[in-house]
């Protein structure tokens, strides 16, 4: 594990945990979903558990949308990190702001239902539910441990974090090739993967933001905060998929982690790549995309308002572009299938048209990735 100081850790929790919240927090009352209150969840007596999950997750992907739709033009036209900072970075903090006006204005308004959700929480809390909350805590602190302990590092790295200190300490964006540390030329075979996904950007973006090195970011940071969100996501989705009982929920998040732990048995499967490699794009896709996909669509069938949930949907689908060039295939054809069977179950078209705009991005990409070539960026 790479060395870590105080001052990254707290600037870590405030970019990757706190500032998203807020922005999330916020989007969602623009957007209409109020996640403190009738985010059309499935029950009230758990909804002030999910509120912060799905605020946080709302920020994370308000932060990526924007990164990658400033990026691959400002990469294509050789510009600079610093536009994609700024116009990221204030987007965030705009929408954090009226996060925080929002929580102000809500908080003496929403005293009496908060009291009285917490009399329902109180009476819904049993021993076995402290014994299998203290069980998931127990297994997900030494899931870190062994992620600290055991670190696996390989020639990806050479993609991901060397392309990410190059951005980072120059600025630059996609101008040298990462496997040879040459300017970059025709014979760079991974060009539409970093062109078409730049997580190292996204990766550069927060280390800036954090004082944080590259590779500090990747190999210490990452793996401790995204350990906490996918837990909380894996919540969310036991609570959703549960109808609101918390005691499957936090049976389910141990379970998920034992799989984790001990179901890593090839390094192309999705456990290997969470436990050993959580900071590349690609393992962001198969353990936080999917399942989030997973989770937007079980609120979407039970939604009241289904278009405001497609707009989350939408910007999953591009944060999994921004991931990996495997996001833009999987995060198409699982939007499509859910939302088909969806429109095809409930009798609605515009579920099916929402459906169609939300894969929009991932057709264009793909159509993309078909037709440009490395020389056409170099011309």
């Amino acid at each position: 594990m790479a060395p870590v100081n105080i001052l990254n850790l707290i600037l870590c929790t405030v970019n990757m945990i706190l500032l998203p919240y807020l922005a999330g927090y916020g989007f969602l009352h623009v957007l209409g979903i109020k996640p403190d209150k009738d985010a059309k969840l499935l029950s009230d007596k758990y909804v002030y558990m999910t509120r912060y999950g799905l605020s946080l997750f709302t920020g994370m992907l308000l932060s990526m949308t924007v990164l990658y739709v400033i990026t691959v033009p400002v990469t294509w036209f050789r510009g600079t990190l610093k536009p994609v900072i700024i116009i990221t970075l204030a987007v965030t903090v705009i929408f954090a702001a009226a996060g925080l006006f929002f929580i102000i204005r809500n908080f003496k308004s929403s005293k009496t239902d908060e009291r009285t959700a917490e009399k329902n929480v109180k009476k819904n809390i049993n021993p076995e539910f402290i014994f299998f909350s203290a069980v998931a805590v127990l297994i997900i602190a030494y899931y870190i441990y062994c992620m600290i302990t055991l670190m696996h590092v390989d020639h990806d790295d050479s993609r991901y974090v060397v392309l990410s200190v190059d951005t980072f300490r120059t600025g630059t964006l996609l101008t040298i090739d990462p496997t040879m540390g040459v300017n970059l030329d025709g014979s760079y075979a991974d060009f539409l993967k970093d062109f078409l996904s730049p997580w190292y950007v996204y990766m550069a973006y927060l280390s800036r933001l954090s004082l944080t090195h590259p590779a500090v970011m990747a190999h210490s940071m990452m793996p401790v905060i995204y350990t906490f969100v996918i837990a909380l996501l894996m919540l969310d989705i036991g609570l959703v998929f549960f109808n609101g009982d918390k005691l499957k929920a936090v049976i389910l998040v141990s379970f998920v982690h034992l799989i984790y732990i001990f179901a890593a048995y090839t390094v192309k499967s999705a456990n290997a790549f969470r436990s050993f490699r959580i900071w590349q794009g690609k393992a962001m896709v198969a353990c936080f995309g999917i399942p989030l996909l997973l989770m937007l669509f079980l609120l979407i069938y039970e939604a009241k308002s289904v278009w405001r949930f497609y707009v989350l949907v939408l910007m999953a689908d591009i944060s999994m572009c921004l991931m990996s060039g495997n996001g833009i295939i999987l995060a198409g054809i699982l939007t499509f299938c859910f939302g088909m069977v969806y429109s095809i179950m409930k009798k609605s078209w515009k579920m099916a048209v929402l459906t169609f705009i939300a894969v929009i991005p991932n057709a264009v990409l793909f159509l993309a990735n078909h037709f440009l070539t490395i020389e056409m960026y170099l011309s």
